[in-house]
C-alpha cells in the first residue's frame, strides 16, 4: 500500500460551493480520480466526450502532483497556514477524489489538529463513489458530496455506486453530508430524482444545485437553469464563487 500523500497543490481561498459557500479555507487538492467528468479522452485534448456537456476545471492540476510523507506534510501545513487555521479557517480536503487516499489522511489530519488548541473544521469533497473509513469520517466534520449525471459523460456502472451512497444518505440524516449536483439543462433533474433521491432517498434539505461550468460565459448560461431548478424543486441553489471571482484561475 502506498502510505505517501499525493498532492497536487495547496491554497488559501474562499470556499466557493455549497453549504460554506464563502467561508475562508485551505484547500488541499490530491492527486488522482476514479472518474474523468468531460469523458474519456478530456484530459488529452480539453474537449468534451461521451456526451458529457461539462468538464471538470482542475483536470490539469489533479494530474499532476507529489508524494509527501503525511506526518510531515501536516507540520509543513501547520507552520505554512498556522495564522489562517488560527483565525478560523476551514480545511477543505479536495481532487481529484481524494477518499482514494483516506489512509494516508488519517495520520495526517490527527497530528495536524494536535497543533492546534482550537479545532479545524475538516470538510472533504468526493463524488460519492467509495466507501469511507469508520475511522477517517470520525475525523470529518463535513462531506460535499456531488454525485455525477449523464452529463459528465461518465457510464452510470463508474458514476452510481449503491453501498457508498447508502452510507453517505445516512450520515446526511444526521446533517454530516450535503450533496451538490451539476446541472446544465433542465432534464438533468430528472436524473437527480430517478437515479438519487428516489432510490437512496437523499434529504431535500440538504441538496444544492450548481451550474455547469468552468468559466464566466458559460457561468452565465447555466446558472438561470439552475436557480429555476432550484425554485420549481425546492432544492438550495449554489454559485461557483472560484469561477465567478477567478474565471479560469486555479489555485487562488
Amino acid at each position: 500500500m502506498n502510505k505517501q500523500l499525493r498532492v497536487s497543490e495547496v491554497f488559501y481561498s474562499v470556499q466557493g460551493e455549497g453549504p460554506t459557500m464563502g467561508v475562508p479555507a485551505v484547500f488541499l487538492r490530491l492527486t488522482g480520480c476514479n472518474l474523468m467528468c468531460g469523458g474519456r479522452g478530456t484530459e488529452k485534448d480539453g474537449e468534451l466526450h461521451d456526451g458529457a456537456t461539462w468538464r471538470c476545471d482542475t483536470i490539469e492540476v489533479w494530474l499532476k502532483g507529489q508524494a509527501h510523507n503525511p506526518q510531515e506534510y501536516a507540520i509543513q501545513m501547520a507552520d505554512d497556514y498556522g495564522e489562517e487555521f488560527r483565525n478560523g479557517a476551514h480545511l477543505v480536503i479536495t481532487g481529484g477524489e481524494p477518499m482514494l487516499q483516506q489512509k494516508q489522511l488519517i495520520p495526517f489530519i490527527n497530528l495536524l489538529q494536535s497543533k492546534f488548541s482550537k479545532k479545524i473544521w475538516i470538510e472533504v469533497e468526493t463524488n460519492g463513489t467509495v466507501e469511507i473509513d469508520s475511522n477517517f469520517m470520525s475525523l470529518v466534520d463535513q462531506f460535499n458530496v456531488s454525485p455525477k449525471l449523464g452529463n459528465s459523460g461518465m457510464p452510470e456502472r463508474l458514476r452510481i455506486k449503491n453501498l457508498p451512497m447508502i452510507q453517505l444518505s445516512a450520515l446526511s440524516e444526521m446533517d454530516q453530508v450535503f450533496f451538490k449536483f451539476v446541472v446544465t439543462s433542465e432534464k438533468d433533474i430528472e436524473e437527480v430524482l430517478k437515479d438519487y433521491i428516489n432510490v437512496f432517498g437523499l434529504p431535500r434539505r440538504n441538496i444544492w444545485i450548481m451550474p455547469g461550468c468552468s468559466t464566466r460565459a458559460q457561468f452565465e448560461q447555466t446558472a438561470p437553469i439552475a436557480a429555476g431548478v432550484c425554485k420549481q424543486h425546492g432544492f438550495k441553489f449554489s454559485s461557483r464563487l472560484q469561477i465567478n471571482l477567478w474565471n479560469e484561475v486555479t489555485g487562488v
